[in-house]
């Protein structure tokens, strides 16, 4: 369905992805009926927006940043800064951990989800030509999501 290199929604739970596919599919249905410069101005919210490897990296970072250079008052702040540090690598190289499981868990979306949600709107808006032909927008709106998911 996803890419399948994406190693973050292959290691998230089912029941995780299944509902963060339906956000998706809600928000591509209710956009549907929307006008261009709402599909717009969501498409401009989707270009800033942090995936879950972005946003657990950057704050992983700081973390452990923040615990090197309070160490040097208390070095028992080293602690957390291996912890920190180690959680970034595990992080960074495989696609898992347990503050990634957390951000999925509070919504955050892997890059793949959220590039299948631009194209959706892209189609929707016309810039695909299979997506026009169907009549209602709701129509549309699955049409848009299933060419996106390909």
């Amino acid at each position: 369905m996803f890419d399948r290199a994406d190693k973050i929604r292959a290691r998230s739970p089912c029941r995780l992805n299944e509902q963060i596919d339906h956000c998706i599919a809600t928000r591509i249905e209710d956009l549907a009926t929307r006008s261009d410069a709402d599909r717009q101005a969501h498409l401009d919210r989707l270009d800033r927006a942090w995936s879950v490897d972005q946003a657990a990296l950057v704050g992983l970072a700081l973390v452990s940043m923040a615990s090197t250079l309070a160490a040097w008052v208390r070095p028992r702040w080293l602690g957390l800064a291996a912890i920190s540090t180690a959680s970034l690598l595990q992080a960074a190289t495989g696609g898992g951990g347990a503050v990634i499981a957390v951000l999925r868990r509070a919504g955050l979306r892997t890059r793949s989800e959220i590039e299948c949600e631009r194209y959706a709107l892209k189609a929707l808006r016309g810039d695909f030509d299979f997506v026009t032909t169907a009549r209602s927008p709701v129509a549309q709106a699955g049409t848009a999501l299933q060419a996106a998911l390909r």
